[in-house]
């Protein structure tokens, strides 16, 4: 596949030679001027044992000065240059900072890595790249119609900042949506060592990566979700992270293609697809406000969706997001795959969502409350479908 990356500048310097021209978004190094993240930051935080609260109580130069003036340590600094051809548009800014002692992943290195493995899919955000394989030992299953079959996620940092992850997980071989474990049951970490040679490592462990046992617990659970159906609360927990999210969250790609500028529009958009799928809840309980209900009503009341379909709606929406905000979708669906279900196992009991209202008589409880109308989850499935996001 023909992958377009941005081009790095790996400086060794002293800290003596760093001067903050702007708290939190600019230094100069040796006599030029480099724009900063957040990422750069965190990175010196970490490796000088700081707090970020101490460049915003101190003088930022004041704080460098003291770290040098007790071992004047010499760092690599990673700085992120632009790429020609790119949609994004990667912006030139500094990265990270790190000990020149560490061993790292450079970019030539996983460069090499990705063109003699076979990735699948490649995603990259301010120093830290996401490469998609297939196992040896591929694990197939069919659940609700859907054929899966088994993926793993390296999550690679080049500007020596962090340790690499995999991250193992399942995808929709027709849909293309990839169910990702993003929880420390479904995570593997990979050291280097000191001494190590980080490229052999790295491309060791990618080529003979094996979980069967974490593969078989991830499916069983995502099994477990098609027999189960969604609580109101699993669905509040998502809505709120939706509308947690601003402008900046949406991927460029996503709001050209809806011509939609207005970030409450887009977040409605979401939610009101996903309403199409659970009913309307708020008339379904004769409420208003489905925060006025108790934690303990919320997690014991079901939807009209059950929770293979929301993982579902859950996984497909991450694609319209930036890395950061699509991370946090991936966290939510990973802990949901890790923890019991708020109604684990329920469709057993209660095959249909109307069930749960059905008195001994048979008779629905309630008659006074009118359902809405129930959609398949299939049905709004073939209706958006060509929502793909990028």
């Amino acid at each position: 596949m023909e992958i377009t990356l941005p081009r790095y500048n790996y400086l060794s310097t002293s800290l003596k030679n760093i001067t903050v021209i702007e708290k939190g978004k600019a230094i100069k190094v040796n006599g030029r001027t480099i724009n900063t993240t957040q990422r750069f930051w965190d990175s010196m935080c970490s490796r000088f044992g700081l707090s970020l609260s101490s460049f915003n109580i101190f003088n930022p130069n004041d704080v460098i000065q003291k770290i040098a003036e007790n071992n004047n340590p010499d760092i690599t600094l990673v700085t992120q240059l632009t790429a020609f051809n790119n949609e994004e548009g990667f912006e030139p800014c500094l990265l990270a900072v790190s000990g020149t002692e560490r061993p790292s992943i450079d970019i030539d290195h996983l460069t090499d890595i990705m063109k003699n493995l076979g990735v699948l899919m490649v995603e990259y955000h301010k120093g830290v790249f996401s490469l998609r394989f297939a196992p040896r030992s591929a694990l197939e299953f069919d659940v609700a119609g859907d054929k899966l079959v088994s993926r793993f996620v390296a999550e690679v940092p080049i500007d020596g900042y962090g340790k690499p992850n995999i991250w193992i997980g399942f995808m929709d071989k027709e849909d293309k949506i990839l169910y990702l474990g993003m929880n420390k049951q479904y995570q593997s970490g990979i050291n280097f060592g000191k001494d190590g040679n980080p490229k052999e490592t790295l491309r060791r462990i990618i080529e003979s990566f094996s979980n069967e046992d974490g593969y078989m617990a991830l499916k069983e659970r995502i099994e477990m979700a098609n027999n189960s159906w969604a609580s109101v609360g699993e669905i509040v927990a998502f809505i709120k992270l939706i509308w947690s999210f601003s402008l900046a969250d949406f991927s460029k790609k996503y709001i050209k293609s809806f011509r939609q500028t207005d970030e409450n529009e887009q977040k409605l958009m979401i939610v009101r697809q996903l309403e199409e799928c659970t009913g309307d809840l708020r008339a379904i309980y004769g409420v208003t406000d489905l925060d006025g209900l108790s934690d303990r009503k919320q997690r014991s009341l079901p939807t009209k969706m059950d929770a293979y379909w929301f993982l579902k709606f859950m996984c497909k929406k991450t694609a319209l997001f930036v890395p950061p905000a699509k991370r946090k979708l991936q966290q939510m669906a990973g802990s949901f795959l890790t923890r019991e279900y708020d109604l684990e196992d329920s469709k057993k009991q209660f095959p249909d969502f109307a069930d749960f209202f059905a008195k001994e008589t048979s008779q629905p409880a309630g008659s006074d409350i009118i359902l809405p109308e129930e959609k398949d989850p299939a049905d709004w499935w073939k209706e958006t479908n060509n929502d793909k996001g990028d």
